[in-house]
């Protein structure tokens, strides 16, 4: 997302309360109902002000044609996720990000999924799908690509101001307001207050494959199963 009148670039990986994020600083409008969330990448913001910078990388040479796509050819729902920035906007605007223990994260967009019909014949499940048979086949794809996927810039970097935890929303909601300067921004509170019940939905089969799978981001952001 990015928000010129807040001069901000919000990376929103799914399942990290982004559409609350989104819908504080309006970018949302006068759009209703569904997709109205900017979900696009570090790489493809940054591919508006440096389109075929690091083009040499596989995931640059995608960013590329992601930008271009959705620029050019994609009508979006929410017309804000066209916004885009020059060199040096990118590089003076507060960049933030908000991640979560993949654990969690992924048993949060399979419930997302499963009560959700317009995803059932995209993914090719049914809503009976049970989460061990659901991480098996969807791991690593849609929803639940790497955060890192989101997160990185086209050099491989982190170009963050800010980067906060789901877990801790009542402090990233306070340093949000602070980089930006808006003490009267409103945030949801029941977000940051909700309690899951993640662990529940794992044997250990499947904690291990979620630990292998994100190991990089897991040991990134200091995450455990337990935390």
């Amino acid at each position: 997302m990015i928000s010129h009148k807040h001069k901000c670039i919000f990376i929103h990986v799914p399942k990290c309360a982004g559409t609350s994020i989104e819908k504080a600083l309006g970018h949302w409008g006068q759009h209703t109902g569904k997709w109205g969330q900017d979900h696009r990448s570090m790489r493809v913001i940054e591919s508006a002000s440096s389109p075929f910078s690091h083009i040499t990388n596989k995931s640059n040479i995608l960013a590329t044609f992601e930008y271009l796509n959705r620029q050019y050819l994609k009508n979006p729902h929410n017309q804000n996720n066209r916004n885009t920035v020059t060199r040096d906007q990118f590089e003076r605007y507060f960049k933030f990000a908000i991640v979560r223990n993949p654990w969690s994260r992924a048993v949060s967009w399979y419930k997302a999924v499963i009560r959700d019909s317009s995803y059932h014949k995209k993914l090719g499940i049914n809503k009976e799908k049970d989460f061990s048979a659901f991480l098996q086949s969807q791991i690593g794809m849609d929803g639940l690509k790497p955060q890192l996927y989101w997160l990185k810039a086209r050099d491989g970097g982190m170009p963050y101001n800010y980067i906060g935890k789901f877990e801790e929303l009542d402090h990233v909601f306070l340093k949000v307001q602070e980089h930006i300067k808006l003490s009267d921004l409103v945030f949801p509170h029941e977000l940051s207050s909700r309690k899951d019940d993640y662990k529940s939905y794992y044997t250990e089969s499947t904690k291990k494959l979620i630990l292998s799978r994100y190991a990089e981001e897991i040991e990134m952001f200091n995450y455990s199963f337990e935390n």
